[in-house]
């Protein structure tokens, strides 16, 4: 997911502190102060390549005491677990799709048949703190959550768990995407600032090489026979490697005959969340609305203010999701647009599924084919299968 996508959703800014759920403690001024980026997108060969990083050196040791300040550079939260905590562990007991209590997406309780973005996600531990004057206070105890940078591209938080933990940091936005935190004991040397400058540097730059020796690769087609000797075309949305996620539909261009089929794969997507929606026009419509600022009411739910206060209540706030956009939508044959909404639904590691995708062509295309695109990342997001 990316940030620029959400800037619209920022109005929020200013009634998210009503929502907060934890107490919070301002740490007294640390001893070394450090910063540490966390993602970034660069275009490469025409496709958005996202940062899955948190671009600090595997060894990074602080001594206890002293401040990280995370600088938002895509669409990701800093979510620190209690010391000692597997990642992989909090993921399984937490973020199960839909149910847990970390979970990105989860049912709106309030609205029966309705989804909405997790508040324990997109809202912030404290609004009372955070910033590089009031930074959080970390113990080791309990999650504290940056939130969504809706309003704020940094989060600042004081390291005070005691000497030789070692604290996890998470974005609860992409899985797999994570970063470990040693408090020094003794006489352990904390890492510097420059070593953070340098890793992310080299880092950054290794990963844009390997994304771009990628991109050609996914754009090659390729097919199969299946048993029956029908051809089953191979497509991709988007793809994820270690420390990047492309947002492209790969393919972006599939030329076939009509009556073939074609099977996009979701196994790759171990970071981030896509789908394939036909007609991009319907796609691009449920990409406004994911998600639409509401305001909880009595009766139902209305849109949010745009020019005032967001909501009269403050605490009435939330992301809806509109389930149209998250799940699976028509059959698996497609005739061009008077066919109707055909939708893979959401897909990918973070959201429990990452089963294939087939849908047959069984009319010819234009010359400039049957459009598509990505319900998360909109237009952006989009691809062609030429039928001929």
């Amino acid at each position: 997911m990316r940030v620029k996508k959400w800037t619209s959703v920022a109005v929020a800014a200013g009634t998210i502190a009503a929502v907060a759920t934890l107490p919070a403690t301002t740490a007294q001024a640390a001893a070394t102060a450090y910063t540490v980026h966390v993602g970034g997108d660069s275009q490469i060969n025409g496709v958005l390549s996202e940062g899955m990083r948190f671009f600090a050196p595997p060894n990074f040791t602080v001594n206890q005491g002293d401040t990280i300040t995370f600088v938002f550079d895509g669409f990701h939260t800093a979510t620190l677990l209690p010391d000692n905590t597997n990642p992989g562990d909090f993921a399984a007991e937490h973020q199960a799709p839909l149910t847990g209590d970390y979970s990105t997406i989860v049912p709106d309780t309030d609205d029966a048949g309705k989804l909405e973005f997790n508040p324990a996600v997109a809202f912030p531990s404290s609004q009372s703190c955070g910033t590089a004057t009031a930074p959080c206070d970390y113990d080791g105890k309990s999650v504290v959550n940056s939130g969504l940078p809706l309003a704020a591209p940094s989060f600042t938080v004081t390291i005070n768990d005691q000497p030789d933990s070692n604290v996890w940091v998470v974005c609860l936005i992409h899985s797999n995407m994570s970063m470990r935190i040693h408090v020094a004991k003794g006489t352990e040397t904390p890492t510097t600032q420059a070593a953070i400058d340098a890793y992310r540097a080299q880092t950054a730059a290794a990963d844009h090489e390997s994304a771009a020796a990628l991109i050609p690769l996914l754009q090659h087609p390729s097919h199969h026979k299946l048993a029956s000797g029908k051809v089953v075309w191979d497509a991709y949305s988007g793809f994820d490697q270690d420390g990047f996620g492309l947002d492209g539909m790969f393919p972006s261009k599939l030329h076939i005959k009509k009556g073939q089929t074609v099977r996009w794969h979701f196994s790759q997507l171990t970071m981030n969340i896509h789908t394939v929606t036909f007609p991009k026009k319907q796609a691009a419509a449920l990409n406004a609305q994911f998600p639409a600022l509401m305001c909880e009411g009595a009766t139902g739910d209305t849109p949010a203010s745009q020019t005032g206060p967001p909501c009269a209540d403050p605490t009435a706030l939330e992301l809806e999701v509109p389930l149209a956009a998250a799940a699976p939508v028509g059959d698996h044959k497609y005739a061009g647009s008077t066919s109707g909404l055909h939708s893979s639904g959401i897909e990918g590691t973070a959201a429990g599924n990452t089963a294939t995708y087939d849908l047959k062509f069984t009319k010819k295309s234009s010359k400039k084919g049957f459009k598509y695109a990505c319900n998360v990342h909109g237009t952006m997001m989009s691809g062609a299968v030429i039928v001929s």
